[in-house]
This record gives C-alpha cells, structure tokens and sequence, in this order.
C-alpha cells in the first residue's frame, strides 16, 4: 500500500504559528500607546507646586477673589490625571512629588508683579484664558 502523501507533498511541512508575529505587534502597539499617553500628558499637563523661593519661580501669581480682575481661571483638581488642559490645575503640596515635572508658581502680593492674576472657579469646563467678549 502506497502512502498518499509523498515527500513533495505541500501539506507535511509544518505550518508556521503566527503568535510571535502576533506578539510583537502587541507590544509594538502597546509602546506607541505608552509613548503617545505620556507624551500628551506631559505636554499638557498642568501640575502645580507653590514654592517659596521667588527666584527659582517660572511664573509670579496673584490669587484674586474678584473674577473680573483675572486674566487666568483655574479649576483646581484632586487627581493628576485630570490636569490634562489648560487651567484645570493640580496642586502639588508634597515638594518630591512630581519635582521636576511641576510648573513651579510663586504667591505675589500685588497684581502690577504678576505674571498671572488668577481666579479659581468651580466648574472645569470655566477654566483657561480670559477671553474678552467683542463689542459688536
């Protein structure tokens, strides 16, 4: 009895698993993710220390009670996950946490020193730039 498959039979070599394939496209994929969530975030990540050394300060601001004297709203935040746009803030109280990533503010007393005048507001979607209304 003969055997039906022969030596040039296509069907006796063995197929190839595609799972190393499949694996490293996962992790290929998995580190584009990785890389685009910690590149968004650090570039737009608003996370906040006060300190008290004005000479190491990045931006001067002033804290005002009166919103129609703020230039900046800030909405502050409790995780920093969330300080993802601009004026929704993450304040830092711990000065080794986030060290070297946070913006580093100082208090001024007088609004002429300031690089920012700031108002905080209760809603996030409030928070950015003061925008002036046009008169038309």
């Amino acid at each position: 009895m003969e055997s039906q498959t022969n030596d040039n039979n296509v069907n006796n070599t063995p197929q190839k698993s595609k799972k190393p394939l499949e694996k490293r496209t996962f992790i290929s994929l998995l580190f584009f993710v990785l890389f685009q969530c910690t590149h968004f975030f650090d570039s737009n990540a608003q996370i906040i220390r006060f300190i008290q050394n004005p000479n190491i300060a990045e931006y001067y601001v002033f804290e005002t009670p009166d919103s129609s004297a703020a230039n900046y709203y800030v909405y502050k935040t409790v995780n920093p996950t969330e300080a993802i746009r601009e004026g929704v803030w993450y304040v830092v109280d711990d000065p080794f946490l986030f060290r070297d990533k946070a913006i580093r503010l100082y208090r001024v007393k007088s609004p002429v020193n300031a690089d920012f005048i700031v108002y905080y507001v209760r809603n996030a979607k409030h928070a950015g730039k003061r925008r002036v209304k046009s008169n038309k």
